[in-house]
């Protein structure tokens, strides 16, 4: 009970989200919500003395002319520094970042001051599906997984009046998946996937309640530094206009892929000058054959991680024509001035330049899948021809071993038939000794005896 005391107004229920903010069961379970995070804690969140949280404070007291004003970096050790950010804080817009120590690490916050901070900014509860992909090894079915949502701010009643404004503003997550450089000498590849969970809450019932709130899920350094620099323009990122960082935040993470479809073609280009040549060494015993097949599974892996490289293109090349959708969706909800309209127009031709560099890219790998099936077809028949050249051999030699038994069987009937002669002169030879041999022991007794007498 001290502890609900002492809570903030921005924590207020904190330890009940998603279900503290009153969004009607029509459109998300928030128990189900509540639960499956807490089961999760121990995978996704670290503990509550370890946990950090960084952000972009932005100071619009002192705006220049020219429509600059300074942003900084700077990291929360626990909630009550964050509670005091955010009740001491004047700007409309607030970002925060999420990090990890590495791709699969725990998510460098606790479970709670998580669910203060997604309290804070109303996080929609579909960004939990982003949250839960997080804070494990990357495998092929966490691989596959991609999750967008948009959803008007009316949906939310805590936030709305009672006669909710489809213009009031909106929100939208997402999660981006791109490739990066590990670091990691001891892999031969040395890019590896990873993603960033992005939400976006955009308030704008009135101009003087205007508000936006982002937090980003493991962001590179570089787009963290990036969106420092863009916050500095007062004029270009106004509430209203902060739409458009959708568009440079799916730019800015894709500068990798041309590079690793580069070196993607290179190693398919390396393994084709090897010939794909099984090598097969000399018995090293009788009948023993050592048979190396380690570049065809070279290219049998290879082509299995260019299937799934092209399954995560076509996952963000939908994520780009999702938001492209929902941006036309939110411009025609709301009386765009002029500077809207063409802040509207430059983020779809963004938007297109995403989808068409995806799709390029997807078109290389595709057809670097396309070659490697060409290959391993080539090596099947290969092999094909040897198993029945083999097949052959074997033939041919049980069939001189069976003619070579025809033969050694006719001689053992030749050696029976000598042996049954033999066998019945040994008899012959047996009787007549049987009948003579003891008339002439008798003789030669009687000759004995008259010679001494």
């Amino acid at each position: 009970m001290v502890e609900r005391e002492h809570t903030p107004e921005c924590f207020r229920g904190w330890q009940e989200f998603p279900k503290n903010l009153s969004l009607s069961l029509l459109h998300v379970d928030s128990n189900r919500c509540s639960v499956r995070l807490s089961q999760d804690s121990e995978r996704l969140f670290v503990s509550d003395k370890d946990s950090r949280l960084w952000a972009l404070v932005i100071d619009n007291a002192g705006v220049t002319k020219d429509g600059q004003r300074d942003v900084r970096h700077v990291t929360f050790q626990d909630s009550s520094q964050l509670a005091s950010y955010l009740e001491q804080s004047s700007s409309s817009t607030h970002v925060f970042f999420i990090r990890q120590s590495f791709s699969w690490g725990r998510l460098l916050i606790s479970e709670n001051m998580l669910r203060k901070l997604f309290t804070s900014q109303n996080v929609h509860p579909n960004f939990l599906d982003v949250v839960h992909t997080f804070g494990e090894k990357a495998e092929p079915v966490e691989e596959s997984f991609s999750a967008f949502f948009y959803h008007p701010l009316s949906q939310y009643q805590a936030l709305g009046s009672e006669s909710p404004n489809e213009n009031a503003g909106y929100v939208i997550g997402y999660n981006i998946k791109y490739v990066a450089g590990h670091g990691r000498p001891f892999l031969k590849d040395p890019y590896s996937v990873r993603e960033t969970g992005v939400f976006q809450l955009c308030a704008n019932s009135s101009a003087s309640a205007q508000r936006c709130s982002w937090v980003f899920i493991h962001p590179s350094d570089a787009l963290e530094e990036r969106l420092g620099e863009v916050f500095k323009n007062a004029k270009q990122t106004t509430c209203t206009l902060q739409f458009q960082i959708h568009a440079l935040v799916l730019l800015s993470v894709s500068d990798n892929w041309r590079t690793y479809t580069n070196y993607l073609e290179e190693s398919f280009r390396r393994l084709l000058e090897r010939g794909f040549y099984t090598n097969i060494n000399g018995p090293t015993v009788e009948g023993d054959i050592d048979t190396d097949f380690s570049d065809i599974r070279k290219l049998q892996l290879l082509t299995d991680k260019l299937r799934r490289l092209c399954h995560i293109l076509q996952l963000n090349i939908n994520l780009g024509t999702q938001l492209k959708s929902c941006m036309q969706q939110i411009k025609d909800r709301t009386c765009a001035v002029s500077s809207s309209v063409s802040s509207f127009d430059s983020f779809n031709s963004q938007m297109d330049l995403f989808i068409s560099q995806h799709r390029t890219h997807l078109a290389r790998i595709e057809s670097l899948v396309s070659r490697a099936q060409g290959v391993s077809g080539l090596i099947q028949s290969i092999l094909d021809i040897r198993t029945a050249e083999s097949s052959s051999r074997i033939n041919t030699a049980v069939h001189d071993i069976t003619q070579q038994g025809i033969q050694e069987n006719k001689l053992i009937k030749q050696l029976t038939h000598q042996s049954t002669q033999d066998t019945r002169a040994m008899k012959l030879i047996a009787l007549i000794s049987a009948i003579f041999l003891p008339a002439t022991f008798v003789a030669v007794g009687l000759f004995w005896r008259c010679r001494h007498c």
